[in-house]
């Protein structure tokens, strides 16, 4: 996945300096990504987003947005060992662990223009839901909600209306540690 996502990204920005570009307009925009979410402590996981927000035109290369998105972070999954304490002896039960988990971000967005592509910044926080599921006799379902900090930097191109968007993005959650995502997008303003 990370090999697909660096040759968008080369397309990407291959194609930038040979199309003519519109400016940045004040106004709401829609959009979707799709991409890789990376766990510092459980791999790798498909996860996409769909955002919107409302960008304020500012000066001919600074523009600022208040956006938010729903992100479907993927799921995750794993061998787990449980240890117990069974009569003062301490043993150790293997089992298996599925998690999902989805949330809500709100961010602010700096984007600097320059020329035919434009180049931001975001920060802001992310409310996570997680799910998990333990095959381990005996063990509940556990149902985690979490708020962190979350920021992040792409690259993006204005083409009219619609705009094309590679960006990484870092979350932090207690259950979780560090993680963050790599994806494309594609975004409509109106």
């Amino acid at each position: 996945m990370r090999r697909f996502t660096h040759s968008i990204m080369a397309c990407l920005i291959g194609a930038v300096s040979q199309t003519t570009l519109a400016g940045n307009e004040e106004g709401f925009y829609v959009g979707a990504s799709y991409g890789e979410l990376h766990f510092h402590s459980d791999g790798d996981s498909g996860a996409y987003k769909v955002f919107g927000g409302y960008n304020f035109d500012l000066l001919p290369t600074l523009d600022l947005a208040v956006e938010a998105a729903y992100v479907d972070f993927g799921e995750t999954s794993g061998e787990i060992a449980i240890r117990t304490i069974v009569d003062d002896e301490s043993i150790f039960i293997d089992g298996h662990q599925t998690t999902s988990t989805t949330g809500w971000n709100v961010f602010g967005v700096a984007d600097f223009s320059l020329g035919p592509v434009s180049l931001f910044g975001k920060l802001g926080m992310a409310s996570s839901n997680s799910e998990t599921e333990l095959s381990i006799a005996g063990r509940d379902n556990l149902r985690n909600t979490e708020t962190g900090l979350a920021y992040g930097a792409g690259i993006k191109t204005q083409l009219s209306i619609f705009s094309i968007r590679a960006e990484y993005e870092g979350f932090y959650a207690e259950q979780f540690g560090e993680f963050d995502m790599l994806s494309i997008g594609v975004s409509y303003s109106f």
